[in-house]
């Protein structure tokens, strides 16, 4: 009797499509590539984690109670975009600053992906915990608007997120502040 030879294949996956610490996908990336590595089904996470970078578009406090997380927040590549990626119950790697996030500030994350309710979310997986690896901090804009009876200093130009900026307004006799947003 003859027998077939037998033949194995090997199957490797490109890990590009997840990025890693040294070149993160940024958010247009990651939208393109989890749907190809994740499953629609809810609860389904991807294989590996992904690392993405991207800015914040809204504060995110750090919670320093009995979770040590950060609040969710979501990443896009400007903030002014439609589209993000939503980051879960992140916590900060080692050397980062317990601290809140700004909008429009640059945050490095890595973690699984998974889907639910019709979307994906980075969040923590098995013993993968999903990590703030980096914040650089953004600037923002402050709008000013008076009228004829206020007036208003700045102490300086622009700030760096997180900083304190400080305002002095001066309004003529018989008028007061109605509101600081």
């Amino acid at each position: 009797s003859t027998s077939e030879p037998s033949t194995s294949t090997t199957v490797s996956e490109d890990m590009s499509k997840y990025g890693n610490q040294e070149n993160p996908l940024t958010i247009a990336q990651f939208l393109a590539n989890v749907d190809e590595l994740v499953g629609k089904n809810d609860g389904e996470f991807s294989k590996h984690p992904f690392y993405i970078l991207g800015k914040a578009d809204a504060k995110a406090l750090w919670a320093s109670g009995s979770y040590q997380q950060f609040d969710t927040f979501y990443l896009k590549d400007n903030v002014t975009d439609s589209k993000g990626a939503k980051v879960q119950r992140t916590v900060a790697a080692t050397g980062v600053e317990k601290a809140p996030i700004y909008r429009n500030d640059t945050v490095l994350v890595s973690g699984y992906a998974e889907y639910y309710s019709g979307g994906y979310s980075i969040f923590p997986y098995g013993s993968g915990d999903a990590q703030v690896l980096s914040v650089t901090r953004g600037q923002s804009t402050v709008t000013v608007t008076t009228d004829s009876h206020c007036s208003v200093d700045l102490a300086t130009g622009t700030k760096t997120n997180g900083e304190i900026l400080n305002v002095t307004a001066t309004v003529d006799s018989g008028y007061k502040v109605h509101k600081f947003m």
